[in-house]
Protein backbone atom coordinates (compact mmCIF):
# COMPACT_ATOMS: atom_id res chain seq x y z
CA UNK A 1 0.00 0.00 0.00
CA UNK A 2 2.51 2.45 1.08
CA UNK A 3 4.96 1.43 -2.15
CA UNK A 4 1.93 2.60 -4.40
CA UNK A 5 1.60 6.05 -2.66
CA UNK A 6 4.72 6.69 -3.03
CA UNK A 7 4.60 6.20 -7.23
CA UNK A 8 1.64 7.96 -7.27
CA UNK A 9 3.55 10.62 -5.74
CA UNK A 10 6.48 10.38 -8.04
CA UNK A 11 4.02 10.63 -11.25
CA UNK A 12 2.60 13.56 -10.05
CA UNK A 13 6.09 15.50 -9.79
CA UNK A 14 6.61 18.22 -11.77
CA UNK A 15 10.28 18.09 -14.24
CA UNK A 16 13.26 18.27 -12.58
CA UNK A 17 16.81 19.71 -14.27
CA UNK A 18 20.26 18.61 -14.10
CA UNK A 19 22.89 21.01 -15.24
CA UNK A 20 25.80 18.29 -16.94
CA UNK A 21 29.46 19.71 -17.47
CA UNK A 22 30.43 17.05 -20.16
CA UNK A 23 34.84 17.41 -20.30
CA UNK A 24 36.17 15.82 -23.73
CA UNK A 25 39.92 14.49 -23.26
CA UNK A 26 42.82 16.10 -25.18
CA UNK A 27 44.44 13.39 -27.06
CA UNK A 28 44.31 12.99 -30.86
CA UNK A 29 40.59 11.53 -32.19
CA UNK A 30 39.29 12.04 -28.72
CA UNK A 31 35.93 13.78 -29.73
CA UNK A 32 33.30 12.30 -31.63
CA UNK A 33 30.33 12.92 -34.08
CA UNK A 34 28.02 10.25 -32.87
CA UNK A 35 25.41 10.67 -31.23
CA UNK A 36 25.07 9.86 -27.17
CA UNK A 37 22.95 9.03 -24.68
CA UNK A 38 23.18 9.61 -20.82
CA UNK A 39 21.10 7.89 -17.78
CA UNK A 40 21.07 9.22 -14.47
CA UNK A 41 20.28 6.76 -11.60
CA UNK A 42 19.53 7.80 -8.04
CA UNK A 43 17.70 6.52 -4.75
CA UNK A 44 14.35 7.27 -5.95
CA UNK A 45 14.70 6.12 -9.54
CA UNK A 46 16.06 6.72 -13.23
CA UNK A 47 16.35 9.68 -15.59
CA UNK A 48 15.71 7.23 -18.37
CA UNK A 49 18.32 7.01 -21.63
CA UNK A 50 18.39 10.84 -23.06
CA UNK A 51 20.40 11.51 -25.80
CA UNK A 52 22.90 14.28 -25.38
CA UNK A 53 22.59 17.15 -28.25
CA UNK A 54 26.12 18.73 -28.09
CA UNK A 55 29.39 18.82 -30.17
CA UNK A 56 32.16 16.39 -28.48
CA UNK A 57 35.34 18.13 -29.81
CA UNK A 58 38.58 17.58 -28.72
CA UNK A 59 40.05 19.68 -25.44
CA UNK A 60 36.36 20.73 -25.08
CA UNK A 61 34.01 21.16 -22.18
CA UNK A 62 30.37 22.00 -23.21
CA UNK A 63 26.80 22.60 -20.97
CA UNK A 64 23.35 20.90 -21.32
CA UNK A 65 20.26 20.74 -19.38
CA UNK A 66 18.78 17.19 -18.79
CA UNK A 67 15.15 17.43 -18.01
CA UNK A 68 14.01 14.39 -15.94
CA UNK A 69 10.76 13.30 -14.86
CA UNK A 70 10.22 13.88 -10.59
CA UNK A 71 13.34 13.99 -7.88
CA UNK A 72 16.05 11.12 -8.68
CA UNK A 73 17.37 11.97 -5.12
CA UNK A 74 20.79 11.31 -4.39
CA UNK A 75 22.33 10.12 -7.51
CA UNK A 76 24.38 6.87 -7.29
CA UNK A 77 26.00 6.11 -10.79
CA UNK A 78 25.67 7.14 -14.82
CA UNK A 79 25.75 5.38 -17.52
CA UNK A 80 27.02 7.40 -20.93
CA UNK A 81 27.36 5.41 -24.22
CA UNK A 82 26.94 5.69 -28.19
CA UNK A 83 23.18 5.74 -29.05
CA UNK A 84 23.53 2.93 -31.83
CA UNK A 85 26.45 0.65 -29.30
CA UNK A 86 27.65 -1.95 -30.97
CA UNK A 87 27.13 -0.27 -34.59
CA UNK A 88 29.23 2.38 -33.57
CA UNK A 89 32.18 -0.26 -32.68
CA UNK A 90 32.31 -1.40 -35.80
CA UNK A 91 33.44 2.35 -37.12
CA UNK A 92 37.29 2.45 -37.00
CA UNK A 93 38.44 5.84 -34.90
CA UNK A 94 34.39 6.53 -33.89
CA UNK A 95 35.87 6.08 -30.08
CA UNK A 96 35.22 9.27 -27.53
CA UNK A 97 37.70 10.38 -25.11
CA UNK A 98 35.56 11.20 -21.91
CA UNK A 99 37.53 13.02 -19.07
CA UNK A 100 34.37 13.79 -16.78
CA UNK A 101 31.48 14.92 -15.95
CA UNK A 102 29.93 17.80 -13.89
CA UNK A 103 25.91 17.35 -12.64
CA UNK A 104 24.60 20.33 -11.03
CA UNK A 105 21.18 20.09 -9.86
CA UNK A 106 18.59 23.17 -10.70
CA UNK A 107 15.78 24.38 -8.19
CA UNK A 108 12.24 25.15 -9.45
CA UNK A 109 14.03 28.94 -10.09
CA UNK A 110 16.19 27.69 -12.29
CA UNK A 111 19.07 28.58 -10.18
CA UNK A 112 22.10 25.90 -9.77
CA UNK A 113 22.50 24.36 -6.56
CA UNK A 114 25.97 24.86 -6.15
CA UNK A 115 27.60 21.82 -5.06
CA UNK A 116 28.52 20.00 -8.16
CA UNK A 117 28.27 15.91 -8.11
CA UNK A 118 31.54 14.70 -10.36
CA UNK A 119 31.55 11.46 -12.38
CA UNK A 120 35.40 10.91 -13.57
CA UNK A 121 35.44 8.73 -16.73
CA UNK A 122 39.23 9.45 -18.50
CA UNK A 123 38.49 6.32 -20.71
CA UNK A 124 37.67 5.29 -24.10
CA UNK A 125 34.37 5.05 -25.02
CA UNK A 126 34.71 2.88 -28.65
CA UNK A 127 37.76 2.72 -30.25
CA UNK A 128 40.27 5.97 -30.17
CA UNK A 129 41.17 6.86 -34.15
CA UNK A 130 44.72 4.84 -34.12
CA UNK A 131 43.23 1.77 -32.70
CA UNK A 132 45.35 1.55 -29.85
CA UNK A 133 42.70 2.19 -27.23
CA UNK A 134 38.82 1.34 -26.66
CA UNK A 135 36.44 0.19 -24.37
CA UNK A 136 33.14 -0.75 -24.84
CA UNK A 137 30.11 1.26 -26.05
CA UNK A 138 28.85 2.20 -22.83
CA UNK A 139 30.52 3.40 -19.55
CA UNK A 140 29.12 2.80 -16.19
CA UNK A 141 30.11 6.00 -14.21
CA UNK A 142 30.48 6.14 -10.39
CA UNK A 143 30.32 9.82 -8.26
CA UNK A 144 33.69 10.92 -6.19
Amino acid sequence: ERHRDLDGLFADAGPEYYKLRITTGDLRGAGTTEQVFIELHGDNGSSGQRIIEVSLERASTVETLLEVKGDLGRLQRMEIGFFKGEEVLKIKGSGWLLDRIETYRIDNSMRRIPKPIIFPCQRWIGESESGSRSGGPLQTLFPL
